[in-house]
């Protein structure tokens, strides 16, 4: 790839493709040299060389940027060497290179931040503006919010944390992590809104409502309903006693009656085990040719029947989708808070960030023609590292 850059016309080919290991640094210099030598004809009718002022030259990193100047110039020095010392070209390299500071060469972000300060009326950036890291920011915004938005009940977060303790699903790290990456993808509130499908469009507020209603429609139906599961203990308890199971089995009754009286006293029903009863996994306490062989499985078998029927059941599994759609809820929640307070510290504090930066550009570019007429005068040809 080195060695095309001698035979490519830049009038006819607007894009120099090069990868990793194929001289890229090298093609880039060579390229910014055969621009330099180039005649044009400016605006006033005069014919002129390109000057190094004129060109954009953009790299990944600070390194290469700096890299790319130190080889540029040592190639003009070279250039300027091999001419004779009257020689226009010489005098023209020569001012290039004494001017080679002013070129904006740099990385995306460097080469934004140095034409929206060198705008600052149609930018909006000031001169002095601080550069802060977005993920930085967002760590301390969400600490912050922790202590002062996740102890405000209208945001229903206390709630949704209590329901997460009780069901053992309290946020770990990896879900601040989460809630710190969803924050950073809301910085940018023109282009960029929170995609709610995965909690049904619900905030943490809608969920809770939801919660209250189904509560109540709990208690409609619990005196019946716990009437039922005492009536199912009583006819394990009746098989537990009647010896005609194996000791294993007699365990697994045990459990299985303690389970739901705990379920009766606190109200706090289990829906997997209420769907299968008399099922521990692959293992059941009975199987269908020992029903009426052993006492209590015919009454057993009919209060699975009518507990599987019974109109709570649906309430419960519409209680079990809020209480797992809760911690999601709470990502989403957490995140458009931590958001909302560190785009409120940045602009408070005239505070950008390095997508700040690409954000202010594009605008620049889009909303004032003057701007983006006054870059397409200055900036000739553009050059693109990675």
């Amino acid at each position: 790839m080195s060695a095309l850059w001698e035979t490519i016309d830049l009038d006819r080919h607007g894009i120099i493709e090069a990868h990793a290991g194929t001289g890229k640094t090298y093609t880039i210099v060579k390229v910014v040299l055969t621009i330099l030598q180039r005649e044009i004809t400016d605006e006033t009718g005069k014919s002129r060389l390109i000057h190094i002022r004129e060109l954009l030259l953009v790299t990944f990193t600070e390194k290469a940027a700096g890299e790319l100047k130190n080889r540029i110039r040592e190639e003009l020095k070279e250039k300027i060497a091999s001419l004779p010392p009257r020689d226009p070209l010489s005098d023209h390299l020569k001012n290039c290179l004494n001017t080679l500071h002013e070129a904006l060469i740099g990385t995306i972000h460097s080469v934004c931040l140095r034409l929206l300060r060198t705008w600052p009326f149609e930018s909006g950036v000031h001169f002095e503006t601080e550069i802060v890291d977005d993920l930085e920011g967002l760590k301390s915004a969400l600490r912050e919010s922790m202590r002062t938005d996740w102890q405000e009940e209208g945001r229903a977060i206390p709630w949704a944390l209590q329901r997460m303790a009780e069901t053992g699903a309290m946020p770990d790290e990896k879900q601040f992590a989460l809630i710190r990456k969803t924050a950073k993808e809301l910085l940018d509130e023109e282009f960029t809104a929170l995609d709610r499908i995965v909690v049904g469009e619900r905030t943490l507020p809608d969920l809770r409502l939801e919660y209250e209603k189904i509560g109540k429609r709990k208690s409609a139906h619990r005196n019946n309903f716990d009437t039922l599961l005492e009536q199912h203990c009583k006819a394990l308890e009746e098989m537990k006693k009647s010896g005609k199971l194996a000791p294993d089995k007699e365990e697994l009754c045990r459990i299985r009656i303690d389970d739901l009286r705990e379920m009766i006293r606190t109200g706090s029903y289990r829906l997997k085990v209420l769907q299968k009863p008399v099922n521990f996994g692959a293992t059941k306490i009975f199987v269908q040719k020992e029903i009426g062989n052993i006492p209590g499985t015919s009454t057993a078998v009919e209060c699975i029947d009518r507990i599987s029927n019974h109109p709570l059941l649906p309430v419960l599994q519409q209680e079990e989708e809020i209480l797992n759609t809760i911690p999601l809820a709470l990502i989403c929640d957490a995140a458009e808070c931590a958001a909302r307070r560190w785009i409120g510290k940045k602009r408070a504090g005239g505070l950008l960030s390095f997508q700040d930066m690409l954000r202010l550009m594009h605008r620049a570019v889009t909303e004032h023609p003057a701007f983006s007429a006054s870059l397409r005068k200055k900036i000739r040809y553009a050059v693109i590292d990675e």
